[in-house]
Parts: structure tokens; C-alpha cells; sequence
């Protein structure tokens, strides 16, 4: 409420806040409409981690990857691979990032450390979700947020009603769906069967996916075992690919801060499309280094975008007369890389 009167009497001031959704979006007080610009903040993206370990030479190798770049040094990608497995198990919530920098222990007692942590964090979620929406809806909020792991283990990741509750319905669970996205525990990609523009006109309200909006937490949530995550050499592919897919969703909610849509079309998915200038880019993510794009070949043949792009294991390779284009996972917050090396 003070924010409206500094707003008033010291307009010169700069004046910055944080904390968290759950009491801005769903608590009861007053709000200086008009007054406040909002800034959105997300768990630390892969190059916020980078830079927290001071691996300053990877991000390097990152900064100056371009649409002219052929391939990483393998030494450097594979570096960045391992990497990523930490991420996937630290997730980017701030303070579990420090301990496991700070921490002297070996890396595999500092991964049971922090997980530890996370189920604590997510208790107090849990006990949030009481305070800011009443007993009888915390129930309900409750269930989804504890489904999302049973939903992303599905070869078909959209969201389906009965996974929460037997006879759950969509029409009943929507508004504590719609709470947690205000919140900003999850992320929500709407399923188009058109690869045409706007994607928001061939979607409906009840078929959408459920990503989590930090990977260390779903994998706390999900009882995963950091070991088996880090050790596993098909990355994560005893999930349905399904760490990689939330890493991909999390990293262009933080680069893109829009909507995010994937393209679904009788058995065929393509996992995300993202709009460019008015371009349509279908994206296709592999859990390992191969894997038929049979689905991202079907939606070429039926819209002939300008390339088609597969996020995996594999190292860098953009191929200009197959338009198409191969990135590492790592590089979800470079995409699209430019053209040119930058200066």
C-alpha cells in the first residue's frame, strides 16, 4: 500500500520489491493500481548457473556460438552436458544453488543435501497454498501440483484431468489450475493442431501441458534419485524425456517471458513452436544423442517453415541444406542463435 504514496510524494525515486506471487497475485490487501511496473523473476536460467559456478570459459564458448558455428570442442560440450545434469538436480532456486557451491562435501552427499532441502521448500508451499487460498481449495491445488510428475511421465504429456483425481473433470480442476499459473509454479503449453498464425485461435481451454517451473524441484517431487539422474547415460530418459522437456519450457518461459504452444496432430507432436518475426519454428526434444523426428517431418511436410530444429545430447550442428538445425540442450536460452558471431 506505501507503494502508491512513495509513487506520489517521491516520484524521482526508484523504488524496487520483491517477494512472492502467492501473496501479490492471491493475497487479500490493496494494490496501487497504475502505480507499479511489474518485472517477472524466474529460478536461475542454465547461464545464471554457469555463472554462479564461475565457469566463465563455457559461458564464453556460449556468448560467441552463431548460426555460423559448426560444433562446440567435443571436450567443452561434453563439460557443458555434465553441467547440465547438476542443473537438472540443483534447479535454479537461489539458495539451493549456494549451498551446493558452498558446500565441501562430494558432489553426490552435496545432492542428497539439497534435496533435503527442496522437500522442505516444497512443505512450505504446501502450507502457502492453505494460507492464500482457504482449506477446501488448498485441497484441490494440492492435487494438481502433486500430479505434475505422474503427467510428464506419459508418452503423451498433455494434461488429463482423471491423473489428479479418479473422476476428475477439467471443469472442476481449472481454477486451482489457473491459481498455480498465477502463482508461477507452473507452466502452461497450450496445444495447437494448426501451424498457422495466431496459434491462440486453434487451441482449446482443456488441452494444454503442465510443466514445473524448476527442474530440481520436480525432481524432488517426483521421489528421483539425484544419483540416478546424474549417472543416467540416455540423459533421463527413464523420465519420457521429461526433464529435458521442462529444462526447454523453463528456459523459454525465462528468455520469452510469452505463451508457449506445442503442435499436436493425430499421433504425430511436435513438442514446442515459437514464433519469430512472424515465423513459425517447430522444435522437437530428444532425451538422448538420436531418435526418429518422424512428427517434426510430418508438420514440415504439412507447413514448410524456414528450418526445423531438434534440442538433444548431440553437439551443435546446424546443417543450412537440410534446414536443419541441431542444438545441444544447453542452448535453449540461445535460441535462436544469430547469425553472425557477436562482437
Amino acid at each position: 500500500t506505501s507503494l502508491k504514496y512513495f509513487f506520489e510524494k517521491i516520484p524521482e525515486l526508484a523504488l524496487t520489491c520483491a517477494g512472492s506471487l502467492l501473496g501479490v497475485v492471491h493475497g487479500d490487501s490493496s494494490f496501487p493500481v497504475g502505480k507499479v511496473s511489474f518485472m517477472n523473476l524466474y529460478p536461475m536460467t542454465f547461464e545464471e548457473f554457469l555463472l554462479a559456478l564461475n565457469d566463465n570459459q563455457s559461458l564464453d564458448y556460449i556468448n560467441n556460438l552463431s548460426l555460423e558455428s559448426s560444433y562446440l570442442p567435443e571436450i567443452i560440450h561434453n563439460h557443458l552436458m555434465d553441467r547440465l545434469r547438476e542443473y537438472m538436480i540443483t534447479g535454479g532456486m537461489p539458495e539451493i544453488v549456494e549451498d551446493y557451491i558452498t558446500s565441501n562435501a562430494s558432489k553426490m552427499e552435496k545432492f542428497e543435501k539439497i534435496r533435503i532441502k527442496q522437500n522442505e521448500l516444497l512443505t512450505a508451499y504446501r502450507g502457502d497454498f492453505a494460507k492464500y487460498s482457504g482449506k477446501v481449495h488448498a485441497n484441490s491445488i494440492i492435487s494438481v501440483f502433486e500430479s505434475i510428475p505422474a503427467q510428464l511421465a506419459k508418452d503423451n504429456k498433455r494434461f488429463i484431468a482423471s491423473k489428479v483425481e479418479g473422476e476428475g473433470r477439467f471443469s472442476k480442476l481449472k481454477s486451482s489450475i489457473d491459481w498455480l499459473l498465477g502463482a508461477g509454479l507452473l507452466i502452461q503449453v497450450k496445444i495447437t493442431n494448426r501451424g498457422e498464425l495466431p496459434l491462440s485461435a486453434f487451441t482449446k481451454d482443456n488441452l494444454f501441458k503442465l510443466y514445473f517451473f524448476d527442474t530440481g524441484l520436480l525432481g524432488a517431487l517426483g521421489g528421483l534419485s539425484p544419483k540416478a539422474i546424474y549417472l543416467e547415460q540416455n540423459l533421463f530418459a527413464t523420465y519420457k524425456g521429461a526433464f529435458c522437456e521442462n529444462f526447454i519450457a523453463q528456459e523459454f518461459t525465462a528468455s520469452e517471458g510469452n505463451k508457449l504452444y506445442s503442435w499436436m496432430n493425430n499421433t504425430s507432436e511436435v513438442e514446442f513452436l515459437r514464433e519469430i518475426d512472424g515465423e513459425l519454428f517447430p522444435i522437437e526434444v530428444k532425451a538422448g544423442l538420436s531418435g526418429k523426428l518422424k512428427s517434426l517431418n510430418v508438420y514440415v511436410s504439412k507447413y514448410n517453415p524456414p528450418y526445423r530444429t531438434r534440442f538433444s545430447a548431440r553437439n551443435l550442428e546446424i546443417n543450412h541444406q537440410s534446414q536443419m538445425h541441431s542444438y545441444p540442450l544447453y542452448l535453449a536460452g540461445r535460441f535462436p542463435l544469430s547469425a553472425s558471431t557477436p562482437e
